[in-house]
């Protein structure tokens, strides 16, 4: 098998056809399969994944899960169910366009082994199929990104991603904590090679609804979920690679305090910063720890 891709879903019967034939409608010279992880979906989409497996049982492979485990242990249950060289992912609500997707990419990769991942353009839609027009991938950042330029570089976005496969035991703690698995997969990749920007693909869609994991959370709350992830990729990396994304990291610390500060949110104020000495501790940055501390106390005081 050349090409495995992972489609993780939850309660998506109103998508997941969508996403299914965008993946099976790919013209290839090559073997792919599609692993259809179904989370314990309480609406109809085990039924609509059924009715394809049974139409394609050559290419669908899918399981359900007895109870929800969550996108994390999901996705990691699922990457170990791959057999390809190569992994391409879309999610239940999303779905490509490019019947040659899979295989301008798969070349790509095939002639170029300085490079790990490859993505492209990307659209976004609402709930009802409306265009939306969002920056999700800016014109700046369609470009091609060298080694461990990804550390500190843009979101890619998901179903425009294939990369090479690499081993993820040594992993598995690491995505089992991360709330943002797509950042934490970025940067693994980014350690592996280098990133190639393919603009002649036709762009996969990301549809926004309330159902989404990431748009039904708050504002506020996206930054726990970001400072979170921010301390995981942090924690898999070497002494060089930490020294040289340590201020990156910092920054966006220091950002989240000041947006708890701007809307007045005692709570989150104390979440971030709680955070921030978490990871200055792992940094081994015990004087500006300190520092750290003393201003929550007296910014507590004050308050």
């Amino acid at each position: 098998m050349k090409v495995s891709v992972i489609m993780m879903t939850y309660n998506h019967e109103n998508f997941i056809a969508d996403a299914i034939q965008g993946v099976l409608k790919q013209k290839t010279d090559f073997t792919f399969e599609l692993i259809v992880a179904n989370d314990a979906s309480s609406d109809n989409t085990g039924k609509i994944i059924a009715s394809y497996r049974q139409k394609y049982p050559e290419i669908i492979k899918d399981y359900e899960n007895i109870n929800n485990i969550g996108p994390r242990f999901n996705f990691i249950k699922a990457y170990k169910s791959t057999t390809g060289n190569y992994i391409a992912m879309c999610e239940g609500d999303d779905f490509w366009t490019d019947p040659l997707k899979l295989q301008q990419q798969f070349d790509f990769l095939e002639k170029n082994s300085d490079y790990t991942l490859t993505f492209h353009e990307i659209l976004m839609i609402d709930a009802d199929g409306n265009n939306i027009e969002k920056d999700r991938l800016p014109d700046k950042d369609k470009k091609d990104y060298e080694k461990d330029e990804l550390l500190t570089g843009p979101y890619l976005p998901t179903p425009t991603l294939f990369f090479r496969k690499f081993d993820i035991t040594n992993y598995v703690a690491a995505f089992s904590k991360a709330f943002n698995g797509d950042s934490l997969l970025l940067s693994i990749l980014t350690q592996k090679g280098k990133t190639k920007y393919l603009p002649g693909i036709a762009g996969s869609v990301v549809r926004l609804h309330s159902g989404g994991v990431w748009s039904s959370t708050t504002y506020l709350d996206r930054w726990n979920h970001s400072l979170n992830t921010a301390q995981v990729i942090f924690g898999i990396l070497d002494s060089k690679r930490r020294a040289s994304t340590y201020d990156h990291f910092i920054k966006a610390f220091e950002m989240a305090a000041w947006d708890a500060d701007y809307y007045q949110s005692k709570k989150y104020w104390l979440q971030y910063n709680k955070k921030y000495i978490s990871f200055l501790l792992m940094a081994k940055q015990y004087g500006k720890t300190l520092l750290i501390a003393r201003r929550i106390v007296k910014k507590m005081i004050r308050k």
